[in-house]
């Protein structure tokens, strides 16, 4: 990581992660976003996904 502000943030809320996307993300953070998603969802066992584009 750069260092940088946080592209993307994932929060857990009780068995769901609820996922704020915070700017216009580019192809390579689009894959990295969905590699960190998909392995939150298997260690936390979700049973949903929220995701805020707003």
């Amino acid at each position: 990581m750069n260092g940088g502000p946080a592209l993307v943030s994932i929060l857990r809320q009780g068995g769901n992660l609820i996922a704020s996307v915070h700017t216009a993300l580019d192809d390579a953070e689009l894959v990295r976003f969905e590699r960190d998603l998909v392995e939150q969802i298997g260690e936390h066992r979700s049973s949903g996904v929220i995701i805020d584009v707003a």
